[in-house]
């Protein structure tokens, strides 16, 4: 339930050609619509590799 909430919302997101971290946020926001509990969402890990920020 909660991962095909963020799973839908997540898609949608970077098939319109958002970041991976505003997809996540637009997924987030979709299980929220769907009354899920805070602490029943996903998170959301950043690493930086050479220099670089990976989402």
């Amino acid at each position: 339930m909660i991962q095909a909430g963020i799973a839908v919302g997540f898609d949608d997101a970077l098939g319109a050609g958002l970041s991976y971290e505003e997809a996540y946020k637009m997924g987030c926001n979709a299980i929220t619509l769907k009354s899920i509990p805070e602490e029943l969402t996903p998170v959301f890990k950043k690493r930086l590799v050479k220099g670089k920020q990976l989402g």
